[in-house]
């Protein structure tokens, strides 16, 4: 991994039952550093939004890798009410995922 200072040797995970879901399109920023970790990664997408007259989350596109075992990491760095987020693990949950993560990025 190129630091500011040199490069460091680490070591990678094996990843083989992993896979990266970014919620569309903020997500997609931190696949790329998660890669760099773990390169056998599988990646899914996941893109929603909300409708204006229901506030209910609206899916336009669910891709997800194949297998149900596999420990999903659902990528968002925005978390401000949780409702996004919410919707899609319970979206994936539906869907039969039985491992999920959220990895987020806040500054406060």
């Amino acid at each position: 991994v190129q630091t500011p200072l040199t490069v460091a040797k680490c070591n990678v995970i094996a990843g083989r039952k992993l896979a990266f879901v970014p919620i569309l399109r903020a997500g997609l920023g931190m696949v790329d550093g998660a890669l760099e970790l773990i390169p056998s990664a599988r990646i899914g997408h996941i893109g929603m939004y909300r409708d204006e007259e229901t506030c209910k989350p609206v899916f336009y596109y669910y891709k997800m890798p194949a297998g149900k075992d596999r420990l999903v990491i659902l990528t968002d760095p925005m978390l401000a009410t949780g409702g996004s987020s919410c919707a899609t693990i319970a979206k994936l949950k539906a869907d039969g995922v039985k491992k999920i993560k959220f990895l987020s990025r806040n500054k406060y």
